[in-house]
């Protein structure tokens, strides 16, 4: 389960003066799940990623690929 990669149906974040500047929910299949906590983020050569806990206490690594325009949550 842990190197299972999902297509996230979408995150929705919070955006400033950048796009995805922090992850606020998930949304995969029927289940919308709130971040609760951000446990880490960093930039990669694609975009953006996140290590997040869930309100559900589930983590993910949410990667936001810029030049796909796409999102992938990883169960952590």
């Amino acid at each position: 389960m842990g190197d299972e990669i999902n297509r996230c149906d979408d995150v929705i974040c919070y955006s400033g003066h950048a796009y995805a500047e922090r992850p606020t929910a998930l949304i995969t299949g029927q289940r919308r799940l709130v971040v609760k906590t951000i446990n880490a983020e960093w930039t990669s050569p694609n975009g953006k990623e996140f290590l997040v806990t869930t309100n559900e206490g589930s983590r993910y690594r949410l990667i936001y690929d810029h030049l796909q325009e796409t999102w992938q949550a990883i169960p952590a």
